[in-house]
């Protein structure tokens, strides 16, 4: 299974995403699928007790792609509102 939109999107500031036994402990071998499919960079990697929080360059933009684990969601954010516009070209790549 591979990294898809889920079906309910929180905000049209956040994309929220999926993929099949996503949890923490495999999150870090399951993201870099999605880092490759979106041709993006790997610019910073943070976790903590129950999320990973990782830092993506995309076309100049920096995204924010986290994962919870209390509520096992994964999202992809923008840092300014301004860059929202992006989450569209990225929905697209994904549908």
């Amino acid at each position: 299974m591979s990294w898809t939109l889920a079906k309910q999107q929180a905000t049209d500031n956040i994309l929220m995403l999926e993929h099949d036994g996503l949890d923490f402990e495999n999150f870090t071998s399951l993201a870099p699928k999605l880092v490759s499919v979106l041709d993006a960079r790997l610019c910073d990697k943070n976790w903590g007790a129950d999320r990973h929080a990782w830092v993506l360059e995309y076309k100049d933009i920096n995204l924010l792609f986290e994962f919870e684990d209390y509520t096992c969601c994964a999202w992809l954010a923008v840092a300014r509102e301004e860059e929202k516009g992006i989450l569209a070209e990225i929905a697209d790549i994904l549908a």
